[in-house]
């Protein structure tokens, strides 16, 4: 089932998105429902909101509308008075798709053809309903202040505060972009709420969509660290614009999602060593990349980062070693001279890499 706060989503066994909108309960009898919920007949989450925009725009008018008078203390007849209704799509119009189909539109259907003038399936061209806001001396305050809100300034406080910590964090280029990914999907869970009026239960809004997105738990904890931060400084700010982190505690680490790593001791490098004929069922780079890691104690993630060779003649010894850097840690960086044992598995010089994570 679709979240509080998400207009597309998609069905248990349907690809295809569908549009959801909430009605105020205000005006639920007036609309005739409290809820609409349709097909949009396409699995292209792109295509999905462009055929969705218009109607979810005039759905927030309505809502923006509906918090003004609520705020304003208005009769609710007057409010509504200004639900304008139309057609899903006007009857007589054909609309055409990215795909090359089309819908016909009828005073009671929309039909579906496809690229070959097929058709594809049938449906009711359902009422819509949006803003219209007439002209009286009541009416044109809010109206300029409401509709007008396009013409005004909008300042993104909630971009601000996440530049801001990546400004004076400066952070690595894959934790800055994960904070202002993460930006963009908060605001896409949550329909746009902002960090001041969000609470923990919307955090928990963005960890459930990165779950099931299939992100393990260190991950999500680790891509919403960003957003933690920023947060945080602003609220030792003097004046902060905010004063509730709605993501902090909301990311906790599971052991159970752990990766669960064989870790071998000596006797099990001696029994390696006593059957060396094990090592025939490998393929080379398997061969290469077990000889290199027992032989250098490199991780194997260091050994498929290996890109080139570098060569150094001591006592009149040419030596080939090669050079870790970007590593786990600062110790880590280290230069080391390629182990005997690995020599003759390579070529005459690294150019490339020399293993695949591919091929493991």
């Amino acid at each position: 089932m679709p979240r509080r706060g998400e207009y597309l989503f998609r069905r248990k066994g349907s690809q295809n998105w569908w549009l959801r909108l909430q009605y105020p309960e205000a005006v639920a009898a007036e609309v005739g429902r409290k809820k609409l919920e349709r097909s949009l007949g396409t699995p292209d989450r792109i295509e999905a909101e462009v055929l969705a925009g218009p109607e979810i725009v005039e759905h927030k008018k309505l809502l923006l509308l509906y918090r003004a008078f609520k705020a304003a203390r208005c009769d609710p007849a007057t409010f509504n008075g200004i639900i304008r209704e139309k057609f899903e799509i006007e009857p007589g119009e054909t609309v055409s798709h990215p795909d090359g189909s089309k819908t016909l539109a009828t005073q009671t259907q929309l039909i579906d053809i496809d690229a070959g003038g097929r058709i594809t399936g049938t449906r009711a061209n359902g009422k819509v309903f949006g803003v219209r806001l007439p002209r009286s001396p009541e009416t044109e305050d809010l109206q300029r202040a409401v509709l007008g809100v396009r013409k005004a300034r909008y300042k993104d406080i909630d971009s601000e505060v996440v530049e801001t910590w990546i400004g004076h964090a400066v952070p690595a280029k894959t934790h800055m972009q994960a904070a202002r990914n993460m930006l963009r999907l908060f605001k896409e869970v949550t329909g746009g709420k902002t960090f001041a009026n969000a609470d923990r239960s919307d955090g928990r809004k963005l960890v459930q969509r990165l779950r099931e997105e299939g992100n393990a738990s260190a991950t999500i904890k680790t891509k919403l660290s960003g957003l933690v931060a920023a947060v945080n400084l602003e609220m030792r700010e003097k004046n902060p614009r905010i004063t509730f982190n709605p993501f902090s505690g909301v990311a906790q680490k599971d052991d159970d999602d752990a990766m669960e790593r064989l870790a071998l001791d000596e006797d099990d490098m001696a029994l390696m060593r006593e059957n060396m004929h094990l090592l025939d069922a490998f393929s080379p780079e398997e061969r290469l990349l077990w000889t290199w890691c027992s032989a250098s104690a490199m991780r194997p993630s260091e050994v498929y980062k290996v890109r080139e060779e570098f060569n150094e003649r001591v006592g009149g010894e040419s030596i080939r070693y090669i050079w870790i850097t970007k590593a786990k840690n600062k110790a880590s960086n280290r230069k080391l001279p390629i182990p005997s044992a690995v020599l003759p598995l390579l070529p005459d010089r690294i150019k490339w890499a020399v293993v695949s994570a591919e091929s493991l």
